[in-house]
């Protein structure tokens, strides 16, 4: 299920990100619902240097589902394309799956402006080759190396890696 998958990769996320010294602020390690405002006040409330939400992507009904398939990240203001863009990319490389760009989009937890957020979505759930990739746990390991590094690209220039 594809909030099993999300937080698998977080849960691994937090425990890199923490092996390298970064306080790390978790919206929820155990399946629970934390509804969009309550996220988005969360990182108000916290301030951290920058924010990552983990999803998976899926094909509308009725779609071509063949044709939707890769890695795909998302921003809602400006500040945020930098980092949407470099963990995009820091995926593509540590994972292997296609590339469906980087963009903006008018999403709940991206529209912060307190600090840089990205919307990462993970792979198309509704694609078979992308879930049956997304399922293994080798894979969710190379997601949160993926982000990880990808967080230390980003970071890197600005002095704070």
């Amino acid at each position: 299920c594809e909030k099993d998958l999300n937080l698998s990769v977080a849960l691994r996320l937090e425990e890199k990100l923490k092996a390298l010294g970064a306080e790390v602020v978790m919206t929820r390690t155990e399946d629970v619902t934390l509804g969009l405002e309550d996220r988005a006040n969360l990182i108000r409330k916290t301030k951290p240097d920058l924010a990552v939400s983990l999803h998976r992507n899926s094909a509308g009904e009725g779609s071509d589902i063949r044709n939707y398939k890769g890695v795909l990240g998302l921003y809602s203001h400006q500040q945020s394309a930098a980092l949407a863009q470099t963990l995009q990319q820091a995926l593509l490389k540590g994972t292997g799956y296609q590339d469906d760009g980087f963009r903006w989009q008018s999403l709940a937890v991206c529209r912060i402006e307190e600090c840089p957020t990205a919307l990462l979505e993970l792979g198309f759930v509704s694609n078979a080759s992308d879930y049956e990739r997304m399922s293994r746990a080798s894979t969710r390991n190379k997601e949160a190396e993926a982000i990880c590094q990808g967080i230390l690209d980003y970071l890197a220039p600005l002095g704070a890696a």
